[in-house]
């Protein structure tokens, strides 16, 4: 087995990388740009900000509007 060491500058501080520690990082790397759970996690994430965005604008909407209905009963109420 061969076994050679690199020295490379990680945050500012130098550290000994392996070829093997090279190897499982690529592939590790590779592994995870072919696998799609995190994009689909990310497409239902932003899937499900749109929908309580869209949420909240409807019940302001509606806020509005049942507060008129209510200023008119009371109003009315009130005669």
């Amino acid at each position: 087995m061969k076994f050679t060491l690199n020295l490379r500058l990680i945050r500012g501080r130098y550290a000994v990388q392996t070829n093997e520690e090279e190897r499982a990082m690529k592939a590790t790397f590779l592994k995870l740009m072919r696998e799609e759970d995190g994009a689909t996690a990310v497409e239902y994430g932003v899937l499900v900000a749109l929908i309580i965005a869209v949420c909240i604008v409807v019940i302001q909407v509606i806020g509005t509007k049942i507060e008129t209905a209510f200023e008119k009963v009371n109003a009315n109420l009130k005669n």
